[in-house]
């Protein structure tokens, strides 16, 4: 099933997309008396009883109204717990790529001898595939926007760029989980664009503050959607990922990429840690998933398309300041 969350009349609801593809069911006035069905978190904190509940009402669509798809604002469909950031995708692709191409950046816009900095991304790289752990870092969960949405750099940044990732949606909270319990955590999959400003990402390498920083944490810096697709429903192992600037194809990779299973990822985090329901964790990006590996840049008024095989497409216009 996929779900999805929207705005009508200036209310939040919850909808389950029909087999059409084109059109939602509302769950709320289906069934008023479901609770569960009042927002995407308590649907995936009732477990399998609201998936049942809502595959009941999907398997008898005919006798509902539909809402088309093209009359309503999709919003983001969760607003996550917790952002993780993980390794589920082969660094050798996208992170050696960007990197490589911010540090020739820095050699033609400064005078740094970028060797020194080409030995620590190399390095670093290497702690990371040689890692027996599953490395991630904490991203901040408020900064949230949806399909349809113009993303606005910050002020007085121009760098602005796209980062094409899935998202896994956790659907359980527990800690130390065993490998054959793993995937009863995950509740389904979502598309999640982790937009980063790369001069400010300069900037960050040359003061030592590292690569993420405030360059990924800014308003509307993780856009997600347009649905969340269960996971029985996706074979995440070969999903054609795309994006389209201004209808033009720029990136285009495969989930098949990966170098772990976000099962693999979540018994390594959850080890002494709790995981909660309603946490989404993002796969890295995938080889050419942004505008720095091509050697690309946007611009004020592009529109950015991001596509994953088996979710759908989340677009977005940029508004980038004189």
């Amino acid at each position: 099933m996929k779900f999805v969350t929207y705005q009508l009349n200036k209310e939040v609801r919850l909808g389950v997309i029909t087999s059409s593809n084109d059109a939602i069911l509302d769950l709320r006035s289906i069934a008023p008396q479901e609770v569960i069905f009042s927002t995407m978190q308590s649907l995936i904190e009732s477990g399998q009883d609201g998936l049942e509940k809502a595959r009941a009402i999907l398997s008898n669509e005919g006798a509902y109204q539909s809402i088309p798809l093209s009359s309503i604002q999709l919003l983001a469909p969760i607003q996550p717990k917790r952002i993780l950031g993980t390794m589920f995708m082969n660094p050798d692709n996208h992170l050696t790529t960007a990197s490589e191409n911010i540090i020739t950046l820095i050699g033609q816009q400064t005078t740094q001898d970028v060797s020194i900095l080409s030995e620590q991304l190399h390095k670093m790289i290497d702690r990371i595939k040689n890692s027996k752990e599953a490395l991630y870092e904490l991203r901040d969960h408020t900064y949230i926007s949806h399909t349809g949405e113009t993303i606005h750099a910050p002020k007085g940044t121009k760098g602005l760029d796209y980062e094409l990732e899935l998202g896994c949606v956790i659907g359980k909270t527990g800690k130390d989980i065993a490998i054959a319990d793993a995937a009863d955590y995950i509740f389904g999959y979502t598309i999640f664009n982790d937009w980063t400003l790369r001069d400010l990402q300069i900037k960050n390498v040359l003061s030592g503050k590292g690569w993420a920083d405030n360059a990924k944490d800014f308003d509307q810096s993780v856009t997600l959607g347009p649905c969340i697709v269960t996971k029985d429903e996706i074979d995440i192992n070969a999903c054609a990922m795309k994006a389209y600037v201004n209808k033009l194809l720029w990136s285009e990779g495969n989930t098949n990429e990966h170098v772990q299973s976000f099962e693999e990822i979540l018994v390594s985090i959850s080890k002494g840690r709790t995981i909660h329901a309603g946490e989404v964790w993002s796969s890295g990006t995938v080889g050419t998933g942004c505008g720095i590996e091509l050697g690309k840049q946007l611009q004020h008024g592009d529109l950015v398309e991001l596509e994953i095989q088996g979710i759908g497409t989340i677009a977005n216009t940029v508004h980038i300041s004189e």
